[in-house]
């Protein structure tokens, strides 16, 4: 399998980067920085929910049923944050590289 990485390179390579590859690498750009816009929008109520159960936590007895609970919601907001923050930033990743390839065909 290719990476995107790989199948650029090969297409400046063949000399086709002139034919609108440019244009293509200007459009993945923004795409990635438009994910990362998102990733900051689902962000913050990730963030604030995590906040909400500290806050629930602080104040529901030592054993309670619904202390449970929130622990096991605290343990599965912070592995959705740790995947957001991975995906954010492969996302980084792949427009630092593109606009790397994007400066070299210019």
């Amino acid at each position: 399998m290719n990476t995107l990485k790989q199948t650029l390179r090969r297409g400046r390579k063949n000399g086709n980067h002139k034919s609108g590859n440019n244009a293509r690498f200007k459009r993945i750009s923004l795409m990635g920085k438009k994910y990362n816009g998102i990733i900051d929008q689902i962000t913050n109520p990730i963030d604030a929910s995590n906040r909400f159960i500290n806050l629930a936590l602080h104040s529901i007895g030592d054993n309670s049923q619904g202390r449970q609970f929130l622990l096991e919601s605290k343990q599965g907001i912070r592995k959705t944050a740790v995947l957001l923050k991975k995906l954010n930033e492969y996302s980084k990743k792949i427009e630092n590289e593109i606009r790397e390839i994007a400066n070299k065909n210019d």
